[in-house]
């Protein structure tokens, strides 16, 4: 079979708005508004990809890129995890754009949780999906009932107030936008969620990418073995979960990858070996920067190379606004918050 050259990358943040550390929130994304989130997984990803293809000489068939981001990274607040559904649409319509401006990048930049309206369109299909959810095993700890339909929604001048809530995530390929919604409501919704109620998927998560089948899996899900059949690359974007070896689908010569709030990783998969479950070929950790100095500092050099560059660029540009340092430091914290891991590897293709 003729490889394929894979280039993956996890991004390791935390997200969680229960990781506390002395009374603390350690979450570093929920204290972000939407642009901000936007605009730093914009940097992120496109920082990833010129780095990543800066490093490779490849003459025919140009390797895959392939970004994952954890669970929850798209959430509204520290203490609501939903989104609208406008704003659901901004955010993808960003990552889509994102994704065009990057030839052979699988994009997935963590989850969506977003609600909409329990009109009767939507509670129909929410009927359907949960009840096939619970046909499978007993063991779904999600509301097991709906409401009625409702007109208007949380986000609506409705009286009653029932929304639809999901956790998508969307796997962005030039201008294809793939999607697999969560099955299992491990907490779902957060403290202002009210008024929603979670709505497992439809359980489609294998598609074909680069002529590679990948699964996806978020979080819980994982836990649960939601991926059943054999696959390319698995990957798990999670708030939480710690790998199931007896889980893991990737075929031998395949790859496990997946981003999380605590860890990430990018595994090798070879049965046939003493060691199946192994770190990929080149893989490598950016150190996190943790303590404020070195987090100072950083914000910094950001703010003195965003200084310079504004000269020349608002003497041309008079309408642009300048930066503020506040943004900076936001942008800062974002993203030295997190550790990227990387690593370059060879994926059989179908």
């Amino acid at each position: 079979m003729p490889k394929r050259t894979v280039v993956a990358g996890t991004w390791q943040i935390e997200t969680n708005n229960q990781a506390t550390r002395a009374g603390e929130s350690l979450d570093v994304t929920g204290v972000f508004s939407l642009d901000t989130k936007i605009s730093t997984m914009t940097r992120i990803v496109t920082d990833f990809y010129n780095d990543a293809k800066a490093s490779l000489a490849y003459t025919n068939i140009p390797p895959l890129f392939i970004f994952v981001a954890p669970e929850y990274y798209f959430k509204r607040t520290l203490t609501q995890r939903c989104l609208t559904k406008d704003e659901r649409d901004r955010t993808r319509d960003a990552m889509s754009i994102l994704a065009q401006s990057l030839p052979n990048l699988l994009l997935i930049p963590g989850t969506v949780a977003w609600r909409k309206p329990l009109d009767k369109k939507a509670h129909a299909k929410a009927s359907e999906r949960l009840e096939r959810r619970l046909a499978l095993d007993g063991a779904y700890t999600g509301a097991r009932t709906l409401p009625k339909p409702s007109s208007g929604g949380m986000f609506g001048k409705s009286k009653v107030k029932a929304d639809a809530a999901y956790n998508t995530a969307y796997l962005y390929m030039g201008t294809r936008i793939m999607k697999y919604h969560k099955m299992e409501d491990a907490g779902e919704l957060a403290e202002e969620d009210e008024g929603a109620i979670f709505v497992p998927g439809d359980g489609n998560n294998v598609f074909t990418v680069a002529s590679l089948r990948v699964g996806i899996e978020i979080c819980a899900d994982h836990q649960a073995h939601h991926l059943r059949e054999k696959v390319d690359i698995h990957i798990v974007s999670s708030a939480s979960v710690a790998r199931r070896d007896e889980h893991v689908m990737a075929k031998d010569g395949g790859l496990y990858i997946r981003a999380n709030t605590g860890d990430a990783e990018i595994t090798k998969v070879d049965r046939t070996t003493t060691t199946p479950l192994a770190a990929a070929p080149n893989t490598v950790k950016t150190p996190q920067i943790a303590d404020v100095g070195a987090m100072d500092e950083a914000f910094r050099r950001r703010w003195d190379t965003a200084k310079d560059l504004s000269k020349a660029l608002f003497t041309n540009h008079p309408e642009q606004k300048k930066p503020k340092k506040q943004s900076i430091r936001e942008l800062v914290r974002l993203a030295y918050g997190g550790k990227l891991t990387t690593a370059v590897t060879e994926v059989d293709t179908i």
